[in-house]
């Protein structure tokens, strides 16, 4: 992926989401709060994140302990369907987090060694997203707790500033590509 692919992803899928959390808060507000135990949730966030991880350890070389990929491959789908069977709670949110971080490596992989103008505001905003990642994945009911302080507060003035910054960070990370 080229840096110019890799910013365009980024940016576009900030102003998606701004543009989303500033004309449809409610609707966001109440699908997050009734869905993050949900079952469905769990099964498509964590697994896909679980798939897309099995299939780096499929892939990895020689020196990154290829030759044991098997014992891996086999160790971490067995964790990852006692995770789904086992753990209900905001395994949706982990689930998340996981794809986050993955994402993260990729875009990153296409940001190194670019020159450091036009990287900068993607790079600075995915740090911040590793750094969120790791804290919600350590404390996932953390998630929900902001949930419910957005949906009880009165008004939609949080989700729809959300969305303003949201939107706002989208735009400046796509106009550095021009």
């Amino acid at each position: 992926m080229l840096l110019a692919e890799a910013t365009l992803l980024f940016g576009t899928t900030f102003l998606f989401l701004g543009t989303a959390w500033l004309c449809f808060p409610g609707p966001l507000l109440s699908f997050l709060g009734s869905n993050l135990r949900a079952t469905w949730a769990n099964v498509l966030c964590f697994g896909s994140a679980m798939g897309w991880f099995l299939h780096n350890i499929a892939h990895l070389g020689e020196a990154d302990f290829g030759q044991y990929r098997g014992f891996f491959f086999g160790f971490f789908a067995v964790i990852g369907l006692i995770a789904l069977c086992h753990i209900r709670d905001f395994l949706a949110v982990r689930g998340v987090c996981i794809l986050v971080l993955l994402s993260a490596h990729e875009l990153l992989k296409a940001a190194y060694m670019e020159p450091p103008l036009p990287r900068l505001w993607m790079v600075s905003g995915l740090y911040v997203l590793i750094i969120l990642a790791i804290y919600l994945g350590t404390w996932p009911y953390r998630f929900g707790d902001f949930v419910l302080w957005l949906r009880e507060k009165r008004g939609f003035f949080y989700p729809r500033l959300l969305g303003v910054l949201f939107g706002l960070y989208g735009c400046i990370v796509l106009s550095t590509l021009y």
